[in-house]
């Protein structure tokens, strides 16, 4: 207990008044003596002991009366067993959600706006001194300045300058963020707040354990800080968004039609009957369906494309729905449109007769609509069949993916030629088969260059073993190969119907070469020998199959899946040194461009519409662009001098979408859980504070309490004296 003006506790004194005036009383009186005394005398002392009551009684309360009203005048303040920091300054973090969520409102105002206004109203009622950051929350934690600050006008101001529309809002990592950087400021009185719509999933995704680290973590501080919830906004669960974006086709050529398929939810209790939906390229509109949505239903629609030129282009689903959330309304997807992927195929048995050569059944796979005639039909990959001897002339520049059927092996040059092909970002597919030289794959090209992914150990199922071996399917599995991955729908083709009767068995050795972290194992045959292997090397990648190209030692080039099998592991290869234009939120943007262009400053262009320069980098041959600042989701575009912009979209997930927020009897069990308290304004917050600071005051009750004195001496005086007549 104290007082804020404990000078006035000295009104206490006024107590001696009742005192001398009752001690006054009973000195002003006189004895007379006469003679009906007597009879008195009995009534006298059977009521002296009851008025002597009486008298103490109100004696009590009218020395009760001045005593309470100068405790009230004292203001008596509850502090209980710590000592409060008064009118000191503090060290304030707040943490802001700025998730993609805080874009929905009720009233036709936004939740982050309000969020915005409550902030900066805490922020000024700080006391002169104070030092202060804003954290914030949304797609990772970010501080809004590079450390906390005293000028808390300046710190307002760019807290005023910021918008919403970032990724789900990181609970966990914003409270282990603010108590690294609240543990170094300055004041013994310490404050932490979130100002948040305290939407569910983001609260349901903080687990027990990690709740309780970071319990442990904020009562470990040396000062511990309170920690407040402020909610701000109104809920709104009515919304319809834009989920995901899929495309037919990993790698998309001029003139091939692509099907764009999206899936649309209704996460809220309104049901649509016809919701309209747009698919849109470059901005302009290539499709619009409707579709009916009910409440808390998906649905996918459908819309096929076909890009006219190569380049950069934007495909855009867009929904049209009144919903209160219209950021998750459109999703868009950048697509590298490729005019043709060369592929040099270098065939060691080549042979004039139809279906005899090495590479017959590769060139058929890989250019289906040319071997078949349809003129207008195009294939996106591009092959060229030479002998190996002509591989040492080749130009490597003009190809993308280099593919070895069965050749015998590779002059000292052309191999030194071919490594560098692949560390500068090209794709290398080596087929084994009855011509190879076995001991220079194994020391030259696998061990010395490093170009296959294992060596070949011995040869299953041929004359090099003295029992043959069974035919062998692949092993039923999940593929989780980019390459690969298509086949896991059925639709696709199955790879288990195929059969390899010889292959390579593949392995490691203590001289290899290779680092068996860079080797991923594709697919494996049911006896588990790996069929199909890859490698990463520099910047592109290696392929090495166990078996050959053609119909030889297995059938797969007469299954159904050979064409797509061939195309998904060539179009890998000719795109794993792509950087991919579709990124996380968060992520680095990476752009390869012609090496001229090294040393040069690009301008890109961020969702927002501000403008950075970025610089190209010098690189393996080539001018490479980085741009990390993606935490914002949308479009970003980077400007290259003489060709056509290129597009970038960084993507979040669409958790936020549910709007559903904590309810009050939640969001009071959370609290209670980390020790903090629930307001849902500035105004609250300062009545909170002055709390913290000064207490509970006590002045009123004590006033009251002074007054029911008054009254209480007033009753008693009225019925002691009634008593008495």
């Amino acid at each position: 207990m104290t007082f804020l003006n404990a000078m006035l506790l000295g009104g206490v004194a006024a107590l001696a008044v009742p005192l001398i005036i009752h001690l006054f009383n009973r000195r002003r009186f006189r004895k007379v003596e006469w003679g009906a005394m007597h009879l008195l005398e009995q009534v006298v002392r059977v009521n002296r002991k009851r008025i002597k009551i009486e008298q103490i009684i109100l004696l009590l309360v009218r020395c009760a009366i001045p005593v309470l009203l100068a405790l009230a005048m004292a203001r008596p303040v509850m502090t209980g067993w710590q000592p409060l920091p008064g009118e000191t300054a503090s060290s304030m973090i707040v943490m802001l959600d700025n998730s993609y969520s805080m874009d929905a409102g009720g009233t036709g105002r936004s939740n982050f706006a309000e969020a915005v206004d409550e902030s900066a109203a805490v922020l000024g009622q700080l006391r002169r001194g104070s030092d202060a950051a804003v954290l914030l929350m949304g797609g990772g934690v970010e501080s809004l300045l590079d450390e906390p600050t005293y000028d808390t006008a300046n710190l307002t101001q760019h807290l005023r300058s910021l918008t919403a529309g970032f990724g789900p809002a990181d609970a966990a990592g914003s409270l282990s963020f603010a108590a690294a950087t609240i543990a170094p400021m300055s004041h013994a009185k310490r404050d932490m707040m979130i100002v948040s719509d305290f939407q569910r999933h983001d609260w349901e995704d903080v687990d027990s354990p990690e709740r309780q680290r970071l319990i442990e973590l904020l009562g470990s501080l040396r000062v511990r800080p309170s920690l407040t919830f402020m909610h701000v906004g109104a809920e709104v669960t009515d919304n319809v968004a834009v989920e995901d974006v899929q495309l037919s086709r990993r790698v998309v050529g001029v003139g091939q039609s692509v099907n764009v398929r999206a899936r649309i939810r209704n996460y809220g209790d309104q049901g649509y009957q016809t919701l309209r939906i747009y698919c849109r390229v470059d901005g302009e509109e290539r499709g619009v369906t409707q579709i009916p949505l009910g409440p808390n239903e998906q649905n996918q629609v459908l819309f096929s494309v076909e890009f006219e030129e190569p380049g950069s282009q934007l495909i855009e689903v867009a929904v049209e729905a009144a919903d209160a959330l219209r950021s998750d309304n459109t999703l868009q997807k950048a697509v590298a449109v490729l005019e043709k992927i060369p592929v040099l195929l270098v065939d060691g048995d080549r042979r004039a007769q139809l279906l005899e050569s090495e590479t017959a059944f590769l060139e058929i796979a890989l250019q289906p609509y040319a071997a078949a005639g349809a003129a207008r039909l195009a294939d996106l990959i591009e092959t060229q069949v030479v002998n190996p001897d002509a591989l040492a002339e080749a130009d490597l520049d003009a190809v993308r993916v280099v593919v070895l059927a069965n050749v015998e092996q590779l002059g000292g040059e052309t191999l030194n030629r071919l490594r560098q092909f692949v560390e500068g970002g090209g794709g290398l597919m080596v087929f084994p088969g009855d011509r190879i030289d076995f001991d220079w794959y194994n020391d030259v090209f696998a061990a010395e260059a490093g170009l296959l992914p294992m060596q070949m150990q011995q040869l299953v199922g041929g004359d090099e073993e003295a029992d043959d071996a069974e035919p062998m399917s692949l092993v039923a599995q999940r593929f989780e190969h980019a390459a690969l991955e298509t086949f896991n729908d059925p639709q696709q083709g199955k790879l288990t119907d195929g059969e390899v009767q010889q292959w390579y068995r593949l392995g490691r050795s203590a001289e290899a070469a290779t680092d068996d972290r860079d080797v991923t194992i594709m697919a494996r045959l049911e006896n588990g020998d790996p069929l199909w292997v890859e490698r990463r090397l520099g910047d592109g990648a290696i392929i090495q199959a166990a078996t050959t190209a053609d119909a030889d030692w297995n059938n797969f080039p007469v299954r159904p899946f050979f064409v797509g099998l061939m195309q998904e592991m060539v179009t890998h290869l000719a795109t794993t040194a792509d950087p991919s234009r579709n990124v996380e939120a968060g992520r680095p943007i990476v752009a390869f461009l012609p090496e001229q262009l090294a040393g040069e400053r690009l301008t890109l262009i961020d969702p927002e519409g501000g403008r950075h320069a970025v610089k190209a980098e010098a690189r393996n041959g080539r001018a490479i662009v980085a741009f990390r600042r993606t935490r914002r989701p949308g479009l970003y575009v980077l400007h290259v001098p003489e060709a056509d912009p290129i597009h970038f979209v960084a993507t979040t997930s669409r958790r936020e979408s549910a709007l559903q927020q904590l309810n009050a009897d939640e969001l009071e069990q959370l609290a209670e859980q980390f020790g903090a308290e629930v307001v849902q304004s500035a105004e609250g917050y300062a009545a909170l504070d002055h709390h913290r600071r000064h207490g509970r005051e006590l002045w009123k009750a004590v006033l009251l309490a002074a007054l029911a004195m008054l009254f209480l001496e007033m009753f008693f005086q009225q019925r002691f004296a009634k008593g008495r007549a």
